[in-house]
């Protein structure tokens, strides 16, 4: 159909993202072109398919309101069926245009293509480099959950750290 315009966003390799506050205007001017931008209540009107079908709305994790989008990739995106969409609520017509969201990497990909298509021939396509948070762990040093329970006993002697373990049956059987 000539009105049909929508906008794709597809991690670029298996992984997962947050999304968020996800907007779409022509310059200059206030109008949105993108309905449920920020997940609030759910997914709807956006298509979750593909390699991306796993995506789901969290409301543990959100940079403006009380929720996002985890998308969620088994797998590359492509133009296809493994991507997230949703219509524009508006046709798209040739000029320019700013996207924009919040994103948060979360595991593997994290390069995530940004696309919008228009049957009148007004397109915009860029790949995005969500950065990689530094100090994911702590390698040859001593664990951080550690060095709060020694702040907790500061004689250092924190013996095991074990709670709430049972065996069943209590000893093996004879044969």
């Amino acid at each position: 159909p000539e009105a049909e315009a929508e906008l794709h966003f597809l991690l670029l390799d298996s992984g997962a993202v947050r999304l968020g506050e996800i907007s779409l205007k022509r310059s200059g001017a206030a109008t949105e072109y993108i309905a449920n931008g920020g997940f609030e209540a759910n997914t709807a009107p956006w298509r979750l398919l593909g390699t991306h079908v796993g995506s789901a709305r969290i409301d543990s994790d959100a940079h403006a309101g009380n929720a996002c989008l985890e998308v969620r990739a088994t797998g590359p995106g492509d133009n296809n069926v493994n991507k997230i969409e949703t219509d524009t609520s508006q046709v798209m017509a040739t000029g320019s245009y700013v996207v924009s969201f919040w994103a948060r990497w979360v595991r593997g990909a994290n390069k995530l293509l940004v696309r919008a298509d228009s049957m009148t021939g007004a397109s915009l396509s860029r790949a995005v480099e969500i950065p990689i948070p530094r100090g994911l762990g702590t390698p040859g040093r001593e664990n951080g959950v550690r060095s709060i329970l020694k702040e907790a006993n500061p004689s250092g002697n924190l013996g095991p750290v074990l709670g709430n373990v049972s065996q069943d049956p209590v000893s093996p059987s004879a044969n």
